[in-house]
């Protein structure tokens, strides 16, 4: 008996741990689409030709 609820524990954290990085990925996406997204790849004209150079 004392296993089994041991065994339910641990699933438990596991189980609340898991969510909590599946929310950190989340941000971390969120985060690199503000960083990289297309927005923030906006160049002017003059910016793309001194890429091109």
């Amino acid at each position: 008996m004392k296993a089994e609820a041991r065994a339910r524990d641990l699933q438990r954290e596991a189980d609340e741990r898991e969510d909590i990085i599946k929310r950190f990925e989340h941000l971390v996406r969120e985060l690199r689409h503000a960083l990289y997204g297309k927005r923030s790849e906006k160049l002017s004209p003059d910016d793309r030709l001194q890429g091109l150079k």
